[in-house]
């Protein structure tokens, strides 16, 4: 089978109130993007490495929207030679994807550029309802201490500690202060992540980074985890733990 047959068929797959093509929707779905400062992870062509950016702005009345620069900056030049590429994010624990971009001009203000992109014609917007992420106020004094696995995949060191920002039934988003360099990586395997929750209650587990991203501004590194084995006493109290969250939600004004 081709690639492009492959491509094809795993479009096909994804149900179709799942792929947006109404330039509106688009524009609300990447707002979020914007909103919640989520990572871009960026692939360009048939390039093997990733690379990191941001959605700075959507622009709903021109059907534009801008993307920071590259991370590593080798990808920036790609861009600029009209290279196609595709753009994936996690954004409030639901993917979304868009391809076939190409840029439309440079935009440069106060030396910090930026890529000026249409509207995707589609956006694949897979939403997990089962594993809605609940977000977690710092009254909760939810705390998160991040151990690096000693299997060989990263090495062994000091943990990592930082504050829950919100859980899902799958994972945790975590924020840590300062920028993690080279403790942490996409893909990186946790032998433990211990959540402290209200009323002396915790979960312990292996994990698996899945993205974080470093706000230089706030001095701040978020990052996603997916768990990769709780018990079922631990899945239990987590879940509890979640559904408290969401009445809580459902509680409060707009909820």
């Amino acid at each position: 089978m081709s690639e492009n047959s492959k491509k094809n068929n795993a479009s096909a797959e994804i149900p179709k109130d799942q792929i947006l093509v109404d330039p509106v929707e688009i524009g609300k779905a990447l707002a979020t993007v914007v909103e919640n400062r989520s990572q871009l992870t960026v692939r360009i062509n048939d390039r093997l490495t990733p690379y990191v950016s941001l959605l700075v702005e959507v622009d709903s009345t021109k059907n534009v929207l801008y993307i920071d620069e590259l991370l590593p900056k080798n990808g920036n030049d790609a861009l600029c030679n009209g290279e196609i590429f595709s753009v994936r994010a996690m954004c409030r624990g639901i993917p979304l994807f868009f391809e076939s971009n190409q840029i439309l001009s440079v935009e440069s203000e106060k030396g910090v550029l930026s890529y000026k992109i249409k509207f995707p014609k589609k956006l694949v917007y897979q939403q997990r309802r089962q594993f809605f992420r609940m977000a977690v106020g710092l009254t909760q004094n939810c705390d998160a201490v991040l151990a690096p696995s000693d299997d060989g995949l990263n090495a062994a060191g000091p943990s990592i500690r930082g504050r829950v920002v919100d859980l899902s039934a799958r994972g945790v988003g975590v924020r840590i202060l300062g920028q993690l360099e080279t403790e942490l990586c996409v893909g990186d395997k946790l032998s433990e992540c211990e959540i402290s929750l209200p009323d002396h209650d915790f979960i312990n587990g292996p994990a698996e980074v899945r993205h974080f991203f470093y706000d230089e501004e706030r001095d701040i590194t978020i990052c996603g985890l997916k768990f990769k084995g709780l018990n079922k006493v631990e899945q239990r109290t987590l879940g509890r733990y979640v559904l408290h969250l969401q009445r809580e939600a459902r509680k409060s004004p707009g909820g």
